[in-house]
């Protein structure tokens, strides 16, 4: 009886305290301090004229914050008007290390919040915030940067479609053909449309009073008056309405090229809205030894281009399936090993074929999130 008594006790002291350790197990982060934590880069003074080309960052440096709990806090790039007080206007989120790469697409965002004009110099000033959970700091000291503005649009649409007499669905603006938003700092759009004879738009929506916007040269401008066609093609368009700057390449001799067996050329015909299809084509994955690797190429502007997979290696065989991310489609890859990186891979039947058929279909449309092509396979 002394036992069970004894293992009965000890089974409640042990529930009373797994209960009470389960009752204080509600985790709340602590507070943050902005205790000595200082911006250092860009330092007090700074200035910078802010660049176009992708891929342009400052670094962002400063001394690190304190949370009561220990932990690591999360930060915030901070713009204000003044460098005490004042408004703040832009935040930039920066993870939990202490140093950030801003693009200068992005500070030039944070710059027209402060009120600088579009290519103008002006002053921004900036901080740093540390937070933990609801909890935040900001350091007291706040660095004054000059930036020159990028010539661009203090406005810049959430949507761009094209319309037009030269456009493929014509002035009916409910058609227009909608762009893809490209590049990683925002501001870019991107179509692969086919122009013919007539004039063409850009606008920001599909109904009611829209912005409209045109061509002056290589500059985007906002004007409610067309553009000529200045010679009638498939053109891949990118818009950048932070700089004002279009591209119109134009887009030839697209094709499904099989690595092993470069010179068997499968052309695609171009059906309209960056749809590319080929039907009942023979495809040889054959020459002297079995494969089973693709890409496509067209010639842009009359340069050869590679429009191929994500990465430089497609991985193993996709066996019997040939739809999902691994065959998202990119356009412009590296050329690397220029006969067989960033291909893409047959299913596993056709490995080695010569005398099978396929239906070939690009998608390269600013309706899609991500581009992609499939390949019917009609001798499995």
């Amino acid at each position: 009886m002394k036992t069970k008594a004894i293992i009965a006790a000890a089974t409640a002291l042990a529930t009373a305290g797994w209960w009470g350790c389960t009752e204080n197990m509600n985790y709340t982060p602590g507070g943050t301090g902005a205790a000595g934590m200082t911006p250092r880069l860009p330092a007090n003074n700074y200035y910078a004229e802010l660049s176009s080309k992708g891929g342009v960052t400052l670094i962002f440096a400063w001394d690190p914050g304190t949370a009561e709990d220990g932990q690591l806090p999360m930060y915030e790039v901070a713009f204000y008007t003044s460098p005490t007080g004042g408004r703040e206007v832009y935040r930039i989120s920066a993870g939990s290390g202490s140093t950030v790469a801003i693009g200068h697409k992005e500070i030039n965002k944070a710059a027209s919040a402060a009120g600088v004009d579009v290519g103008q110099e002006g002053t921004v000033y900036w901080g740093v915030i540390a937070s933990r959970g609801a909890n935040e700091s900001a350091s007291a000291a706040r660095n004054r940067i000059t930036v020159k503005r990028l010539f661009g649009f203090n406005v810049i649409p959430a949507n761009v479609y094209i319309t037009g007499s030269g456009s493929e669905t014509g002035e009916d603006l409910s058609k227009a053909l909608r762009f893809k938003p490209a590049g990683e700092d925002g501001g870019e759009f991107e179509i692969f449309t086919e122009l013919g004879a007539g004039s063409y738009s850009f606008v920001d929506g599909r109904g009611g009073t829209v912005r409209r916007f045109g061509v002056s040269g290589t500059e985007l401008v906002e004007s409610d008056a067309p553009t000529a066609v200045a010679s009638p093609g498939i053109y891949r368009i990118v818009l950048d309405f932070n700089t004002r700057n279009v591209s119109m390449q134009q887009i030839s001799n697209m094709r499904y090229v099989m690595c092993i067996k470069k010179n068997v050329i499968c052309a695609l015909e171009y059906r309209g809205n960056g749809y590319w299809r080929s039907e009942n084509f023979t495809v040889n994955f054959n020459d002297g030894w079995d494969d089973d690797r693709y890409f496509f190429r067209c010639l842009t502007d009359g340069a050869d281009t590679k429009v191929g997979a994500r990465n430089p290696d497609f991985g193993g065989s996709p066996g019997s399936g040939y739809t999902g991310p691994q065959f998202y489609t990119y356009f412009g890859q590296p050329e690397g090993n220029p006969d067989w990186d960033y291909s893409f891979k047959a299913i596993s039947s056709y490995r080695g074929a010569t005398t099978k058929k396929v239906n070939v279909n690009l998608y390269l449309s600013g309706e899609l999130d991500n581009y992609y092509h499939l390949i019917e396979y009609l001798d499995q």
